[in-house]
C-alpha cells in the first residue's frame, strides 16, 4: 500500500480513547455529510498533494464539539448544525452559510480566511488579519472586526452591534442592525443602506455616510464633517433610499468623525461648480 492511501486512511480516522478526540478530513476530496459527529472535526488540505479539502454539512448532519478549517480548503453548511465552544477559520480557507444554524461562542475568522453568508443563524463573527466577512441575508447577533479584516453587508439581521478596529473596514449597503455601529482604532465604515440606530466613532474611527436631507437634532445640515465631540440625533436619507434616524457620539480625541456625503452624481456636480465645502459640528 502506498504512502498517500496510507495517509488519507490515517487522517480520516477518528482518534479515539483519549479526551479531546478528533475527526480529520485531509484527503484533497468532497465529503457530503448527513449524520452526526460528536468529536471536534478539522478540515485540512491533503498533506501529500496539497489539494484543499471540500466538507458539505448537510440537513441531519451535525458537529457538536466545534470545527477548524485550514490551508485552502472549504466548509459549506447546508441545512446542517455546528456546536462547540469556537469555530476557527484559518489561512485561504472558506466557511459558507447557506442555511442551517451555528450554535456556539462566536466564528473566528483569520489570516486571509473568507466568511460568506446567505441564509441560517450564527452567533457572533469576528474578524483578524486581512480575512473578509459578506454578509448576503440570515440572522446573527454581532459581528467585530481587527487588523485590516473587511465585512460586507449587503442584506441580513443582526440583533447585537458592529465594532470595527485597528484599520479594519465595513461596507454595509442593507441590512438591520439591533444596536450600534462602531468605528474605533481608524477603523472605516462606509453606509449607504440599512437600518442603524447608532454610531460611536473612537480615535481616529471614520464612518462615511451616503444619502442626502441630513439634519443634526432637527436642523438641517447638508453635507460635511461631524467631529469635535459632536453628539446629537442624526437623520436623513441613505442613498438605499432607507430612512436614518440614529444617535450619534464622536470621542472628544484624535480625529475621529463622521463624513456626510451626497450620492455620487451629486458630488460631482458639487464639485464642478465648486459648492462643496466641509462643516464641522
Amino acid at each position: 500500500m502506498n504512502k498517500s492511501i496510507l495517509m488519507v486512511m490515517f487522517s480520516l480516522a477518528l482518534i479515539i480513547g483519549q479526551s479531546g478526540a478528533i475527526v480529520w478530513f485531509d484527503d484533497g476530496l468532497i465529503h457530503n455529510i448527513d449524520y452526526v459527529i460528536n468529536e471536534e472535526v478539522q478540515v485540512w488540505d491533503n498533506p501529500v498533494t496539497h489539494t484543499p479539502t471540500t466538507v458539505n454539512l448537510l440537513s441531519g448532519g451535525q458537529f457538536t464539539n466545534g470545527l477548524s478549517i485550514d490551508m485552502n480548503s472549504k466548509v459549506l453548511l447546508d441545512g446542517g448544525i455546528i456546536k462547540g465552544e469556537v469555530v476557527n477559520v484559518y489561512k485561504n480557507a472558506v466557511l459558507s452559510i447557506l442555511n442551517g444554524r451555528v450554535h456556539n461562542y462566536r466564528i473566528n475568522i483569520y489570516d486571509n480566511s473568507t466568511f460568506d453568508m446567505y441564509n441560517g443563524e450564527i452567533s457572533g463573527i469576528w474578524g483578524y488579519n486581512d480575512s473578509k466577512i459578506d454578509i448576503y441575508g440570515g440572522n446573527l447577533v454581532g459581528a467585530r472586526s481587527y487588523d485590516n479584516a473587511q465585512i460586507i453587508i449587503t442584506d441580513g439581521d443582526i440583533v447585537g452591534s458592529i465594532y470595527c478596529n485597528d484599520h479594519s473596514s465595513l461596507n454595509m449597503s442593507g441590512g438591520i442592525l439591533g444596536q450600534s455601529l462602531t468605528s474605533n482604532s481608524r477603523a472605516k465604515a462606509y453606509i449607504t443602506g440599512g437600518i442603524i440606530p447608532g454610531f460611536n466613532v473612537i480615535d481616529d474611527g471614520q464612518i462615511t455616510i451616503a444619502g442626502d436631507h441630513f439634519a443634526i437634532d432637527g436642523e438641517y445640515f447638508g453635507y460635511g464633517v461631524l467631529s469635535d465631540d459632536a453628539q446629537g440625533r442624526l437623520t436623513g436619507r441613505l442613498l438605499s433610499g432607507e430612512m436614518l434616524d440614529a444617535y450619534f457620539n464622536i470621542d472628544i480625541y484624535d480625529n475621529s468623525r463622521i463624513i456626510l456625503i451626497p450620492e455620487p452624481a451629486t458630488i460631482s456636480l458639487l464639485v464642478l461648480g465648486g459648492l462643496f465645502c466641509r462643516r464641522r459640528g
